[in-house]
């Protein structure tokens, strides 16, 4: 499963956002929404420029996860995050 790479991946790099980013992608499809969420988090916590992790926690995009209503900026949300 892609999880598992994934999750064996950070396992040798615990810095490769790229990583998290597809775990987090994988935990979305299976509907795991907040198992993505904190693999998004993280990589828009280490790695700000990757724009797409902070659309996706912004959207609300997540059936029956709180999150934002509205669109904010990468840094407001990255900010929102961090407190």
């Amino acid at each position: 499963m892609a999880i598992s790479e994934f999750t064996r991946a950070i396992g040798v790099n615990p810095n490769y956002t790229n990583a998290y980013w597809m775990r987090g992608y994988s935990y979305e499809k299976l509907s795991q929404y907040y198992n993505a969420i904190t693999d998004y988090t993280k990589v828009v916590l280490t790695c700000p420029p990757k724009t797409g992790p902070v659309v996706k926690l912004d959207l609300g995009w997540m059936k029956g996860v709180e999150m934002p209503t509205k669109r904010h900026t990468p840094e407001q949300v990255i900010n929102k995050l961090r407190e």
